[in-house]
């Protein structure tokens, strides 16, 4: 039945998204029922008679002794994990799907309780690392406190990659919903290969779907070239990049002013001199109001007007909020129209 499903599901031209969801999750959802009735101690042999595969060729259904690939899919599924593309290929029938979208498909319905299992995982190693470590500071001998300092180290090491690889796997999964919104298995491919080559997170996964069907970009290079340039902007990195390129050019210039190039230095002595400017100026503010030379006091307002504008800018970029600096109106120049005093 399930062959039979299979045979007309991919005798069109072009195989849908919807079409390989649909053939893996039937066909995973048999393994499924199977593993659920022979259980966690389930045998091969136990495997293939619930299948009923007795009447498959004999090459397929007897291992060698040393095989114990099996084993290691049946406890992979007790964690919660699924199963992975070369069981899938090697239980159920031949398919026209690519291996890629079987890969892609798995990954899908499987990623987020993958991810849940090593991050169990991770927990478990932590907390036998935990136990060995008080275990060591029990311990008399000191060469096998070394040793179980040393096992409970390496177990704390394998609870950090089971929690990296946990992360990795959950912002890999690209959900159902968003897969299926795409019209073919070949532009499936090509959108989760960009969405790996980019390194999207999972919660930017639908932005990613808007941006390709707003651009009309479907498959190719092309796709992967575009996602991978719209996250470098949507993630902020572009903005970064930029900012560490300005910060670069501005110390270079900076070096070419100032021999030493010390830009705290440098401030410090800025400080002592606007500490004596501003003792100069409350000196001249006692008459500065009765100066009668007009032109020259017009000279001093537009100096002192620059002098402002620079102050301004340089306690905005000084400050930690980087506020934007906006140019401010010219200092009003001394009036002599009207009555003096």
């Amino acid at each position: 039945m399930y062959c039979a499903m299979v045979d007309e599901n991919e005798s069109q031209l072009t195989i849908s998204v919807a079409v390989a969801f649909e053939n893996v999750k039937v066909g995973v959802g048999l393994l499924e029922q199977a593993f659920q009735k022979i259980g966690e101690q389930g045998t091969w042999e136990e495997f293939n008679r619930v299948l009923e595969r007795s009447r498959v060729p004999i090459g397929t259904t007897v291992r060698n002794k040393h095989d114990r690939n099996f084993e290691v899919v049946r406890d992979k599924f007790f964690r919660g994990e699924g199963f992975g593309r070369g069981f899938i290929e090697t239980v159920l029938p031949s398919s026209r799907l690519h291996p890629e979208v079987i890969s892609d498909v798995l990954n899908s319905l499987y990623g987020d309780s993958r991810a849940e299992s090593k991050a169990r995982q991770a927990e478990q190693e932590e907390q036998e690392a935990e136990q060995v470590e008080q275990q060591a500071q029990a311990e008399e001998d000191q060469e096998e406190a070394a040793r179980l300092r040393e096992e409970a180290k390496a177990k704390r090491e394998q609870a950090k990659k089971l929690r990296q690889e946990a992360k990795r796997i959950g912002e890999g999964a690209i959900a159902p919903e968003i897969l299926l919104k795409l019209e073919n298995t070949y532009q499936m491919r090509q959108f989760t290969a960009a969405i790996k080559a980019a390194k999207v997170p999972k919660d930017f996964h639908q932005n990613a779907l808007q941006h390709i069907q707003k651009t009309g970009i479907t498959a190719g290079k092309q796709m992967i070239e575009s996602i991978a340039l719209w996250w470098y902007r949507e993630s902020g990195q572009e903005g970064r990049d930029f900012r560490q390129a300005q910060e670069k050019q501005a110390y270079k210039a900076f070096r070419r002013r100032v021999k030493d190039g010390d830009l705290r230095a440098y401030l410090i002595k800025l400080c002592d001199k606007v500490r004596d400017l501003d003792s100069d100026i409350d000196i001249t503010l006692t008459a500065a109001k009765f100066y009668e030379d007009e032109k020259h006091a017009k000279s001093v307002c537009s100096q002192l007007t620059k002098l402002r504008g620079n102050l301004d800018r340089l306690m905005a970029d000084l400050s930690l909020e980087r506020p934007a600096v906006q140019a401010e109106p010219e200092l009003r120049c001394l009036s002599f129209e009207g009555d003096v005093g």
